[in-house]
């Protein structure tokens, strides 16, 4: 079950992020990973920064000064570990507020964007919130659609208020799906029939309610806001609901430990289970910034 309402509410609005870290390799997609970086910083007002792990350094300064001529001098290059180790660090340091990583390890056709192993590794040990982008575009933009995938716990309104400040900074149609156990989205429409099951309908009126009296304590002013509650497993339904409606981003929670959340959502684990990318995928966590030697603490 759908529907469509213009919201009105105003209350303090979440900031964007203020610093962004790109981890870049010599490869086709690096200049439209560059662009893509680059537009989303405009639209945060964010600084951007660039980071390369291993030897071939020059020639990917060389692809970024093409591509943004700003980019050069933003690129830093480290060795001797892994990328996510770097990153990993760098992030801390620098208390970076979102990696943007391009998320391809190959494509196996038109519709099957494969996520890559070190992209993996990325989402997994990032202190912060990460964006993984299947297929960075030449001539970025703005986001038509975001789709956001609600948990039933505490952390539902802190979800709803990040995508709600990305769809705000695009103008873009915000689409917040929440899922809730059951046999598959087919028993939606199971509901619907006059065969349908009694108790699903009951408990898709339930979840919908819930789902509204969240709604009505956030800021939606101003937004375009498309809401569904779909049974099925998590992270599943929403996928398979950005698929279909087009959207350009889906915004699921991260855990703030791992294996936590992220060896739950879509089926064991999402960054693994996602290899057949919906869209571009914002895993969203509290920043961690380090509490002393070998100990990290959530900002």
């Amino acid at each position: 079950m759908s529907g469509t309402r213009k919201h009105t509410a105003a209350s303090t609005r979440p900031v964007l992020p203020r610093a962004i870290l790109v981890p870049v390799a010599d490869s086709p997609h690096l200049a439209a990973l560059v662009r893509e970086a680059a537009r989303l910083a405009t639209v945060c007002g964010a600084s951007l920064a660039f980071l390369h792990v291993g030897g071939d350094g020059e020639a990917v300064r060389a692809t970024l000064a093409a591509a943004l001529p700003a980019a050069a001098s933003a690129l830093l290059v480290q060795d001797g570990m892994r990328v996510d180790q770097a990153v990993a660090q760098v992030a801390r340091e620098r208390e970076i507020d979102l990696v943007v990583a391009g998320a391809l390890e190959r494509e196996a056709g038109l519709s099957n964007l494969l996520l890559g192993s070190v992209a993996r590794r990325i989402a997994r040990g990032a202190p912060c919130p990460v964006l993984l982008l299947p297929a960075p575009r030449a001539q970025p933009t703005p986001y038509r659609r975001i789709a956001v995938a609600v948990p039933s716990g505490g952390r539902a309104r802190e979800l709803v208020a990040v995508a709600t400040a990305w769809a705000r900074a695009d103008a873009a149609e915000l689409h917040v799906v929440r899922e809730f156990a059951g046999q598959g989205a087919h028993l939606a429409a199971m509901a619907e029939a006059e065969s349908g099951d009694e108790h699903l309908r009951a408990q898709l009126a339930e979840e919908e309610l819930a789902l509204g009296e969240l709604l009505r304590g956030c800021d939606l002013a101003d937004l375009e806001v498309r809401r569904a509650c779909l049974p099925g497993k998590d992270g599943h339904e929403a996928a398979a609901y950005a698929r279909e409606h087009d959207c350009d981003v889906l915004i699921v929670s991260a855990p703030q430990r791992r294996p936590g959340l992220i060896g739950h959502l879509l089926g064991g684990d999402p960054v693994a289970a996602l290899s057949d990318l919906p869209c571009a995928l914002h895993l969203h966590r509290a920043r961690r910034r380090a509490a002393g030697p070998g100990r990290e603490s959530n900002a």
